[in-house]
């Protein structure tokens, strides 16, 4: 294991290194193109999976989807009252008693 007075030293070092250090500039006109970038992103419209998300979407895709339940409750219902075609009948009770 190295010396603690070894250890201290290279602490010492390390931190006079960070001295020496100036701090970091941002390029001209940074702040100004980042506000720039800001406020068109707050300007575009907001996209869900490509499209623009606008309400006239929303108002067909319910539409859509009301008709097509309508349609189908109302063929299952048809389909339901009628009696089915040319289907024999079992019963698990046979009176000829066979």
């Amino acid at each position: 294991m190295k010396n603690s007075h070894d250890i201290e030293q290279k602490v010492e070092e390390t931190l006079n290194a960070l001295d020496g250090m100036e701090q970091a500039e941002p390029k001209p006109f940074y702040y100004t193109r980042l506000k720039a970038r800001m406020e068109r992103e707050l300007l575009q419209p907001k996209t869900v999976l490509g499209w623009t998300f606008k309400p006239i979407y929303a108002y067909a895709s319910l539409a859509l989807v009301l008709t097509i339940n309508i349609f189908t409750i109302v063929t299952l219902n048809n389909k339901s009252n009628q009696p089915p075609k040319d289907v024999q009948t079992y019963s698990l009770y046979d009176p000829n008693g066979l």
